[in-house]
């Protein structure tokens, strides 16, 4: 991660070529207690904000979809 200003920071990606020995390798530390969302109808992915703000984590989130939520 590169911070370009006080609210903007880019992900840098690296080809690990036809042999790479895992398809996705993302720091563990760093992204604990926050999702990797895929939008694939629009190709686009981001990261939500720390799941600590909201009094949850990963390991006790609710996945359950809803109905309009």
């Amino acid at each position: 991660m590169k911070q370009v200003t006080q609210g903007v920071a880019c992900l840098a990606f690296v080809d690990g070529g036809a042999t790479a020995e895992h398809a996705i390798v993302i720091g563990t530390y760093q992204f604990e207690d926050n999702f990797l969302v895929f939008d694939l109808e629009n190709s686009t992915f981001g990261f939500s904000s720390s799941l600590l703000h909201e009094q949850t984590s990963c390991s006790n989130f609710n996945f359950t979809l809803t109905d309009g939520n």
